[in-house]
């Protein structure tokens, strides 16, 4: 019997629709069944794994993962067998399938980074790393691990970053360290003053600090500030020779004599029986007009070094000034030893002792003559 047509195109629907039911319900059947034995094998790989039976642990992990690969605990769980396996490489793949999964999986990222870092692919373990620190933003040692990671890979300024927030975060005198030398590494001065001055205050017996103190001062056009550095560097019982000579190289510049003097002052502290040091302080501490401490810093070069020619000529210009003319000529008579200073040493002679001049010689031959013919008779 012929349907009509309307009623002819109903039937065909209905028959498809069924035969649509039929073949949904069947693959929900089989979904389950998948998920059944995915669950199954799991089961049986962690009862395999917990009694060390690697082997048939490792069959049931991947027949679990063949019947449904979306579930992020199977593959953490072979991961973790993998590495007691000492299969790292497949491990890692593991544990970055679950973190893709579960990208909020902490202890997935965690595996992964290590493994990433010990692999020394330092780039995809800083990755790892930032994931984590976002999922638990109060873990200050991934955190210390990012700026370490990030210093190593060469990013200075990100690096400073993550420990300007460690130190925030913790207090701890370790980043704080580390943004100081950092900072100091960018040439941001005034910031790596900042944070090594602090480090002064928490360590008070390292040095190095202070001998850092004195370099950002000078880079700050700062000598004065760079000198205190270095006082108290030398009540530690420690120097910086090349600091100071930069502090006095900048304030002989700036025309800060006080500085100069300060900075010559512990120069011979440190440096006793440096004779260009004492030379240069006693003159400049004679044009100050503290001729008395000149002298007592001449005395002590001349101690040292008696054929210096210029310690002798200003030891002799002291005297000359306090009218001991006796004392000046020995000074200067003691400086024509040294060929650098002979020249002045004579011209200073001869302002206390003028040369005789040729009416004068003539007349001391003629006497001298006289005297050898009556010693003769």
């Amino acid at each position: 019997m012929k349907l009509p047509g309307n009623k002819w195109i109903a039937a065909i629907t209905i028959i498809v629709l069924l035969a649509g039911a039929r073949e949904s319900i069947a693959q929900n059947e089989s979904k389950a069944d998948s998920l059944l034995k995915a669950k199954k094998h799991f089961s049986f790989a962690v009862q395999y794994k917990k009694s060390g039976s690697y082997e048939q642990a490792l069959v049931n992990y991947k027949q679990s993962i063949a019947y449904n690969d979306t579930v992020y605990q199977v593959h953490y769980s072979f991961g973790d067998l993998l590495l007691e396996m000492e299969r790292p490489l497949e491990a890692r793949r593991e544990f970055a399938i679950s973190l893709r999964l579960n990208p909020e999986h902490y202890n997935s990222a965690a595996m992964l980074a290590k493994l990433y870092y010990e692999a020394a692919l330092y780039d995809s373990s800083l990755t790892v790393f930032e994931t984590m620190y976002k999922l638990k933003p109060d873990d200050t040692q991934t955190l210390h691990n990012i700026g370490s990671l990030r210093e190593h890979l060469g990013m200075k300024r990100e690096a400073l970053d993550a420990y300007e927030e460690l130190y925030e975060a913790t207090e701890a005198t370790f980043p704080l360290s580390l943004a100081a030398g950092l900072a100091f590494d960018l040439e941001e001065w005034e910031k790596a003053k900042r944070y090594n001055d602090l480090m002064i205050e928490k360590t008070p017996g390292e040095n190095v600090y202070l001998k850092r103190g004195a370099n950002i001062s000078l880079k700050l056009n700062d000598p004065q500030g760079a000198l205190h550095y270095i006082r108290s560097l030398a009540g530690n019982g420690e120097s910086d020779i090349q600091a100071l000579e930069r502090i006095e190289k900048d304030s002989r510049f700036t025309g800060d004599t006080d500085t100069v003097i300060a900075a010559l002052k512990l120069h011979h502290t440190v440096a006793p029986d440096n004779i260009q040091i004492i030379g240069e302080l006693a003159e400049l501490l004679i044009a100050k007009g503290e001729k008395e401490k000149a002298a007592d810093y001449l005395r002590r070069g001349i101690e040292k070094a008696p054929d210096n020619g210029k310690l002798r000529i200003l030891m002799g210009n002291y005297y000359r000034e306090r009218g001991e003319d006796d004392k000046a000529l020995k000074e200067y008579e003691a400086a024509l030893a040294d060929e650098t200073w002979k020249s002045s040493a004579q011209q200073s002679i001869w302002q206390i002792r003028p040369p005789q001049t040729e009416e004068e010689k003539k007349e001391q031959e003629f006497f001298r003559r006289g005297r050898d013919k009556a010693e003769k008779e």
